[in-house]
């Protein structure tokens, strides 16, 4: 997708720095950033560090270590190096932990999108990865399962997607051509399917009454 790039700012865990250094990109920022801050004479420093340095992109992941020296030093990526790419790894509004919603990476995207349209202007009404929102690369981005299937040599019109969530799981499901089962373990609902209008092929409480509701003649297995 991007052969030249060689080094690239990350707004997220290390999960994400890993798996661009499989693919020979080096990055900057991740947990190692967690418990910085600047001064006014500290980010006029920064910001000419970050002139000097080499920036192919931006890629935001979810960050239990998000502050405003990230989002301050992404956008200062976006204004020195304009013609950088920028990617997010999900925008997922929310998580459910025990009986609690967990901010997702939607809302700390929407912080470097409104950043980097507000400190990098030019960038506004570009095509994306090189405008001021960032492509979405995994879910509900159809590419993604379109990419598992070449590696793995599958036929997506024979396979089904599995999610809890519809506007990511069942919403790439959809798009990428497979069947689609909704589980009722997370976020969403039943009621969602019709307030996000989004219209998977199964509905099961959860994975598990695949196993109550197998064949008979498999009750050994």
């Amino acid at each position: 997708m991007h052969p030249e790039a060689k080094h690239v700012y990350v707004v997220g865990g290390q999960g994400v720095q890993d798996e661009l250094a499989k693919v020979g990109i080096t990055s900057s920022g991740g947990p190692a950033e967690d418990k910085e801050a600047f001064s006014d004479e500290e980010f006029k420093a920064l910001g000419e560090k970050v002139k000097k340095e080499r920036f192919d992109g931006v890629v935001s992941g979810w960050d239990l270590g998000f502050s405003f020296y990230k989002l301050a030093k992404a956008s200062l990526v976006f204004q020195n190096h304009p013609e950088c790419f920028f990617y997010a790894t999900n925008d997922d509004a929310a998580d459910k932990v025990g009986g609690f919603l967990l901010p997702g990476n939607g809302p700390l995207l929407k912080n470097l999108e409104a950043s980097c349209a507000a400190c990098a202007p030019d960038r506004i009404g570009k095509e994306k990865p090189f405008g001021a929102e960032a492509v979405v690369l995994g879910k509900p981005n159809p590419n993604y399962a379109k990419l598992i299937a070449e590696w793995n040599g599958l036929d997506l019109q024979r396979s089904v997607m599995v999610g809890d969530r519809l506007d990511t799981d069942i919403l790439m499901g959809v798009n990428a051509g497979m069947k689609s089962l909704f589980v009722l373990t997370g976020v969403d609902d039943v009621t969602a399917i019709t307030t996000k209008k989004i219209q998977p092929d199964f509905t099961l409480p959860s994975v598990g009454c695949l196993y109550d509701y197998r064949p008979n003649d498999q009750s050994n297995l």
